[in-house]
């Protein structure tokens, strides 16, 4: 019937034959178009085979300047390689706003912990608080490396 749409498995698979599979090679390491803002710039700030974070330097200026973060992660969409995708967010314009993504292998309090130390390398961060879900590894997260800010925990 014409005005029927068509069924779902079948758009699904045109979609799936339709994209390119990027992956990391060997080293962990993704391949140079994905490396790279649109505008040409530098969208890495550390890369191995346990953990990517995709970070511009005006991203990590605006967290800085923000004293409440926001921390939230997703399983769906990551790379086959990784476990998940955390973000990390601050509130920009009354809209709260993602400026540090990275794929993790798993979900352990050291995952979450050389993700926030690497981002805090980069410069004297001072949050007030952080709002995290209520997993154990991003609880021990702000226990461990955020020690003197506020903890809030959503679900």
């Amino acid at each position: 019937d014409a005005g029927q749409h068509p069924k779902n498995e079948p758009l699904m698979l045109m979609i799936q034959r339709q994209r390119t599979t990027e992956t990391v090679d060997a080293d962990g390491r993704l391949p140079d178009k994905l490396r790279k803002t649109y505008r040409d710039k530098g969208f890495i700030l550390h890369e191995d085979k346990k953990l990517i974070i995709f970070t511009k330097k005006t991203n990590l200026s605006i967290l800085k300047q923000n004293k409440y973060w926001f921390a939230d992660r997703t399983f769906k969409v990551c790379l086959d390689d990784y476990y998940q995708l955390f973000i990390l967010h601050a509130m920009m314009t009354n809209a709260i706003t993602p400026l540090v993504y990275g794929l993790l292998i798993g979900k352990s309090a050291e995952d979450y912990n050389l993700l926030i130390e690497k981002v805090l390398e980069q410069d004297k961060f001072q949050p007030e608080s952080i709002m995290t879900d209520f997993e154990t590894g991003t609880i021990k997260l702000a226990k461990d490396m955020l020690p003197n800010i506020l903890h809030k925990g959503t679900f």
